[in-house]
């Protein structure tokens, strides 16, 4: 028979999906006046028995997918263990003070492989004139502390850009800051609280070295 197929797609995504698709267009004239000259009770159960012969390849091709689907799921289930096997614990200061690149006057951070704390304090001047001097006019503090990961919802509390007129003002702010969340850098593994257990783990299963 004189067919041409159009658009034999297959899409594939290890583990995770799979298309196939096909179209077909047929003009084949020789093959059509094969059946033009049958009654119509004729190309009706001839059409009838094409079509069921279609739905049983449609059939066997549907339980090729179930067993892509049994396969699929063990690929994924090898690449979850694969990421779960390659995710580490986010580095840390063991709960040391360390400081970080910032243009402000005093910018440190400390961490252990649950918490961080990040401090910033930015002396904010001004040019007098008169004495040809750049001066302080305010200080500027920032702090925040959360969970030591790289991901959405890792912030506890934290403050930007709070103003002082002093400097002592700004460091006796930030000092009572620190002073709240020392309880946090005891520790250098701490346990991870069970409400955010989610943030330290990989498909459901806490990263290693970490614990409740």
């Amino acid at each position: 028979m004189d067919y041409k197929t159009y658009g034999v797609y297959d899409s594939l995504n290890l583990g995770d999906s799979l298309k196939l698709s096909s179209s077909i267009t047929c003009e084949d004239a020789v093959e059509m006046m094969k059946f033009a000259d049958l009654s119509s009770e004729a190309l009706s159960a001839a059409l009838d028995e094409s079509t069921k012969s279609e739905k049983e390849i449609v059939e066997k091709l549907k339980g090729y997918f179930k067993e892509w689907d049994a396969q699929a799921a063990k690929t994924r289930t090898i690449m979850n263990a694969k990421e779960y096997n390659n995710a580490r614990i986010d580095s840390h200061t063991s709960n040391e003070w360390v400081d970080t690149e910032s243009c402000a006057t005093i910018s440190r951070h400390r961490s252990n492989t649950v918490y961080a704390m990040y401090i910033s304090l930015y002396e904010n001047t001004k040019y007098n004139r008169a004495t040809q001097q750049m001066e302080p006019v305010d200080y500027h503090v920032s702090w925040s502390v959360g969970f030591n990961v790289h991901a959405s919802g890792w912030k506890i509390d934290g403050q930007d850009r709070k103003k002082f007129k002093t400097r002592p003002e700004a460091e006796k702010y930030l000092a009572g800051r620190i002073t709240k969340y020392d309880n946090l850098f005891t520790e250098i593994n701490p346990p991870v609280p069970t409400e955010s257990k989610k943030l330290f783990s990989v498909h459901g299963q806490l990263i290693r070295g970490q614990h409740l």
